[in-house]
């Protein structure tokens, strides 16, 4: 495989593989099975302890030094985000260089990307010296985010210019394109996602097997700005609307008073923020309308734009209703990022 993080096979799916083969296999010293038993262990398991996590992480490595490509791209991704493992964005790099020169298309692109920065109207560079290209990779401009800009206080919005590089968000598109789906919301009724005719444009979450040290470092500039950790985020989601296509009015706060949502608020916590990057502006309409307050925002390609939905208090802001207005002309592109008021506890083991 040469072109995503996920392997041939989708980690999903390899819940279906026999465990005790798996175990044998890796035993024996197959690469091949070392990556496939880690990603097991580490993704596809329903219910991952910390134990399975490092484990997992140390079998993926031990596949990427054997020279298993997808082993390679999923250690960087776990490298950088810390799962299973101290997070090394050093290490998360050099993976990625390691997969590049064993020819994944993917990660070449994605050193390009990197390497260009994070500056509005970055440039790629060209050849192919995958170890140049991580040398040339400022860490430190990816980690430090443009300032935010005040546009309201009651309700708390805030905008910032120049969030991502032009790059980015292309590359972010290009890379979810062909993976969306009707997107959902949170039923009243029951708490679980549910489609709603309220809703009609389409989306896709970014789960491990589904990131790159892009998103990462787009997770880790969000953090920087607002000042919750990444452990607070939700999975990050590509969400995209078609002409004609809406998120209808809604809050995206749960509903405290909802039953349904007791266990949900009880377990993750509340909806804190929402952080949106917009990764075009060759459209027409598609505004984020909040109708209480008469306000409404559309940023450019690789701005961000991000509102609380409580009160210092904690207590819901009702101002915050809002909609995903359509676009009348052209495709809207987002990266949007929920943000909880507290990381979960963690997985015992």
């Amino acid at each position: 495989m040469s072109d995503g993080v996920a392997p041939e096979q989708p980690l999903a799916a390899l819940k279906a593989l026999d465990l005790d083969a798996l175990e044998a296999r890796a035993a024996q010293g197959e690469a091949a099975a070392k990556y496939e038993l880690g990603a097991r262990l580490l993704i596809a398991r329903e219910a991952s302890t910390p134990d399975d996590a490092r484990r997992g992480a140390a079998l993926i490595a031990e596949a990427a030094e054997a020279d298993v490509v997808q082993a390679a791209e999923t250690a960087s991704v776990l490298a950088g985000a810390g799962i299973g493992r101290a997070q090394d964005w050093t290490a998360a790099l050099s993976y990625l260089v390691r997969a590049a020169e064993l020819g994944s298309a993917h990660a070449q692109s994605q050193l390009k990307v990197l390497a260009a920065g994070p500056q509005p109207d970055a440039s790629p560079p060209t050849g192919d010296d995958w170890a140049a290209m991580q040398a040339g990779v400022d860490l430190n401009a990816w980690l430090t985010p443009p300032p935010k800009r005040a546009l309201r206080e009651g309700p708390l919005l805030r905008a910032v210019d120049g969030f991502a590089s032009r790059l980015a968000c292309d590359w972010l598109i290009e890379r979810n394109a062909k993976r969306l789906a009707r997107a959902q919301i949170y039923s009243a009724d029951s708490g679980a996602g549910a489609v709603d005719e309220g809703r009609t444009n389409t989306e896709c979450d970014l789960e491990i097997e589904h990131s790159d040290l892009i998103v990462l470092l787009f997770r880790e500039r969000i953090a920087a700005l607002t000042k919750f950790p990444t452990a607070a985020m939700e999975l990050a989601k590509i969400l995209h609307y078609s002409p004609g296509e809406t998120f209808g009015e809604h809050f995206d706060f749960l509903e405290p008073a909802n039953a349904s949502f007791a266990e949900e608020l009880n377990t993750r916590g509340q909806r804190i923020a929402t952080f949106l990057v917009y990764l075009n502006d060759d459209y027409e309409g598609g505004e984020t309308d909040f109708p209480t307050i008469g306000f409404a925002h559309r940023g450019r390609k690789g701005d961000a734009f991000y509102f609380a939905n409580l009160h210092r208090s904690g207590a819901p802001d009702r101002d915050t209703l809002h909609a995903g207005r359509p676009p009348t002309s052209g495709e809207k592109w987002l990266f949007s990022q929920w943000i909880r008021d507290r990381a979960p506890a963690p997985a015992e083991g």
